[in-house]
């Protein structure tokens, strides 16, 4: 799971943005109302959902993207000598280069990762990975250096040999030679869901929900939790079946008493739900990551409620979910510890600054902070 992500010179954001998923030292959770929006583990105590608000186009949606990004390449690679334009251009206009740091901690094995990158449009500037506070490698300035701890043949060889310009990630490069510590590494990004399907909103057959046939298991064993979402958007719900569909897929098709519905004349925040649900109920159960944009986009205020109060923040969720929103309603401390909250802005120069509702002095007895961010106290302004 996620403790702290920062990124800079990326898309809209050029200054660094710092997000925390755990509370600052001496905050107060136990026996409070926000002790159920974080997990206990040995170590830390994790945020169960961090939200962004901000206006349109103030780069929300970039900050997803961005630690997208990052996930993408620790899975994938990165080679800067091959990467088109358009990628390159991923880099903010007015900076040399891209940033980013990514803190995970895995609670069943009780480990700790701090991955840093920094690139600009042909090499690896620096690169670093840290388990349990210990440096298994680090590259900067053209040099590698990779810990006296780690036990591998021909180290100095190794070292000598990498140590020049660099297009590729060192994390792939030194993978045959550390490889339980990168597998490792890579086993916690991947619990990191950031690809969501992005619902198909009409009537068309076509549009409709289709399940693999390795999913289908999945979708009768969790089939009460998965009922629970629906109805938590709407009570005249009853159940819902999968019928066979197309080669080794089903189709989703809620029901009302004994009335089957099609899932394209449904609501557009059915629709959306019917997307996402099965991602939702694997990461509270695996204890995942799941990064999802605009939530609340054709879903009420009242069902977004619920499915924090009723869902996300209770027992049953082990997992972490990071979002992005345009309700302002949600900006509540009773539902809410301010340290979950932060808001977007673009500043003068058209990049994106992110700040916590924490940094604000706030009355512990104000519960509707949206009051006040519709007023614009929590804008920064700059001279």
């Amino acid at each position: 799971m996620i403790t702290y992500f920062s990124m800079e010179g990326f898309l809209s954001i050029k200054d660094p943005i710092e997000i925390y998923f755990i509370p600052r030292p001496g905050t107060r959770l136990k026996n409070t109302r926000f002790a159920d929006n974080f997990l206990s583990s040995a170590k830390y105590r994790l945020a169960k959902s961090i939200l962004l608000f901000g206006l349109n186009a103030s780069g929300k949606s970039n900050v997803l993207t961005g630690l997208s990004h990052l996930t993408d390449i620790i899975k994938n690679g990165l080679n800067l000598a091959a990467i088109d334009n358009a990628r390159r251009k991923l880099i903010n206009l007015d900076s040399q280069s891209a940033a980013f740091t990514l803190g995970l901690y895995d609670v069943k094995s009780d480990r700790e990762y701090v991955y840093t990158l920094r690139y600009d449009d042909h090499s690896i500037l620096n690169e670093k990975l840290q388990i349990d506070d210990q440096t298994i490698y680090s590259f900067d300035n053209n040099k590698l250096s990779i810990s006296d701890e780690q036990d591998i043949a021909n180290r100095d060889a190794i070292i000598q040999l990498m140590s020049r310009p660099s297009s590729e990630l060192l994390l792939f490069k030194l993978n045959d030679y550390l490889t339980p510590q990168i597998t490792s590494f890579r086993s916690v990004v991947n619990k990191i869901i950031c690809n969501v399907r992005n619902p198909h909103l009409n009537i068309n057959r076509n549009a409709a929900r289709n399940i693999p046939e390795e999913m289908k298991s999945f979708w009768e064993q969790n089939h009460d939790s998965i009922l629970t979402v629906f109805q938590m958007l709407d009570s005249t719900i009853t159940d819902f079946i999968l019928i066979p569909y197309l080669t080794h897929s089903y189709e989703l098709v809620l029901c009302r008493g004994k009335k089957p519905f099609p899932l394209g004349i449904e609501s557009q925040g059915l629709q959306k739900i019917c997307e996402i649900v099965d991602a939702f109920i694997d990461t509270m159960i695996h204890g995942n990551t799941l990064l999802l944009d605009e939530l609340d986009s054709s879903i009420s205020t009242q069902c977004l409620l619920t499915l924090f109060n009723d869902l996300i923040h209770t027992d049953f969720n082990k997992g972490q979910f990071f979002m992005t929103s345009h309700n302002p309603l949600l900006m509540n401390q009773d539902l809410f510890h301010p340290q979950q909250l932060y808001i977007v802005n673009k500043k003068p120069d058209l990049s994106t600054e992110v700040y916590s509702l924490d940094d604000f002095d706030l009355r512990a007895d104000k519960a509707k902070l949206y009051e006040d961010y519709l007023k614009g106290r929590f804008h920064i302004t700059h001279v």
